[in-house]
This record gives C-alpha cells, sequence and structure tokens, in this order.
C-alpha cells in the first residue's frame, strides 16, 4: 500500500490492484500453494466523493434564453414562424426555467400536469423518489413561461392546456419523456455555445449551488432537492 502511494496512484487505482492481488492469492491459498492470503484483510484507501459540476450564473442565463432566442431569429429572417416551432420553443425555454427554478429531477418535471400547478401562489406539487411529495417554488419567469406554454397549447391540441394534461408535449401531442428532455437540453446547449455533455441533473445541483452562494441555509436546500440526507445535497 505505501509503495502504491509513493507511486502516485489514485484510490481508484490502488484499490483494483488490491482486489486483483486479493483474487490471486485466494487462488494460491485454495490450491495450497501459500498458506495464507496476506491481502484478505487488507482494504483499500477510501475513495473521495466528487463534488458535482455546476454551471455559472452565466451560463444557465444562456440556456435559458437559447430557445426564445433561436425563435426570434427565425421569426425575423422568414417573418412568421409555424405554431408548432413556436409552440416547441416555448416549451424547452419553459422547461429550463422550471428545472432551474424548481431544482426538480426531470422525471419529476416530466410528471408535472397543469394542475399541480399553482400560478397564483407560484408553487408547485412535485413527486419524488419513493412517492413521496414536496412545495417547489415558481419563480416569476417560470411561472410566465408556462402560463406562455399552456396557452399555446391549447391552441395546438384539445385540451392540452386541461389540468390533466401533462405540462410538455411532443410533436404528436403526447407527453414528453425524461430522454426527450435531455435531447433537447443537448441541442440548446450546443445553440449557446456551451458544452454538450452538461446534464439535467448539472442544473439541479447549479440550482442548488446558486442557492447556497446567496446565503439560504442547506436544510432548505435540501428540502427543495428533495433529499433525505443533508450529506447528498
Amino acid at each position: 500500500m505505501v509503495a502504491f502511494h509513493r507511486a502516485g496512484w489514485a484510490p481508484s487505482t490502488t484499490r483494483r490492484k488490491l482486489s486483483s492481488l486479493r483474487t490471486f492469492y485466494r487462488f494460491l491459498e485454495r490450491e495450497e500453494i501459500v498458506p495464507t492470503n496476506p491481502f484478505a484483510g487488507l482494504r483499500g484507501p477510501r475513495l473521495g466523493r466528487r463534488l458535482p459540476s455546476v454551471l455559472g450564473v452565466k451560463e444557465v442565463e444562456a440556456l435559458l434564453a437559447a430557445p426564445l432566442a433561436a425563435l426570434e431569429a427565425t421569426r425575423a429572417r422568414h417573418g412568421a414562424v409555424t405554431p408548432a416551432a413556436e409552440y416547441a420553443a416555448l416549451r424547452d425555454a419553459a422547461i429550463f426555467e422550471t428545472l432551474y427554478s424548481t431544482g426538480c429531477r426531470i422525471s419529476e418535471i416530466a410528471a408535472l400536469r397543469w394542475g399541480d400547478i399553482r400560478f397564483d401562489q407560484g408553487t408547485t406539487i412535485v413527486e419524488g423518489k419513493g412517492r413521496k411529495q414536496r412545495l417547489c417554488v415558481l419563480g416569476g419567469p417560470a411561472c410566465r413561461a408556462l402560463q406562455a406554454l399552456r396557452e399555446q397549447a391549447g391552441l395546438l391540441w384539445s385540451g392540452a392546456d386541461a389540468d390533466n394534461a401533462p405540462l410538455f408535449l411532443n410533436a404528436r401531442g403526447g407527453a414528453l419523456t425524461p430522454r426527450s428532455i435531455e435531447r433537447q437540453m443537448k441541442k440548446w446547449l450546443t445553440a449557446a455555445a456551451l458544452p454538450p455533455d452538461i446534464t439535467p441533473h448539472q442544473l439541479r445541483h447549479s440550482f442548488a449551488t446558486h442557492l447556497l452562494d446567496a446565503g439560504a441555509d442547506l436544510r432548505s436546500v435540501q428540502e427543495m432537492l428533495g433529499h433525505t440526507s443533508l450529506s447528498t445535497t
């Protein structure tokens, strides 16, 4: 172990090497080539917990603005846009605003219905892991984005603005899946000149980090994220 450390190996590399040696000597012991396995009780170094990377405020702003900026650019070039194209831009803008405003998982916002949104209170009820419900706050930009989306959805599909209808729809009027949300995010990250490998989960952690940087207490942020343990936050 000391030799591994002096060689400058990472803890993960040391643990892999140790596992191989332990397995090899277990075989030697079973074949009675060696009397005991010297690595049997030896534990590898603890792996440090990697903190998730987060986006800066300017990067988040660029992502939030990308769908509507592209819509206006298309309108300026062609003089008009199709109702479907307008819906898609409004939908993606609302998705990003909702993700960043609430800190929700993409599976949680994909499951939201219009009846879950309380526009008068600026809140929504979200069902998280273990079917546990929590109250999430929707900021002004998220509420406005959702109101514009609901109005456009009602123009395109009958009943799409009803309380029992999903918030986010695909081109056929069906509920948008979490996988589709991930694909749309990659598209708009590229449009905003941001790394396309940024994930919705990083946007969730950016929400938490920016709140903590602004002075929010850790316990409140834990509850907003739906974490049962502070160590997860």
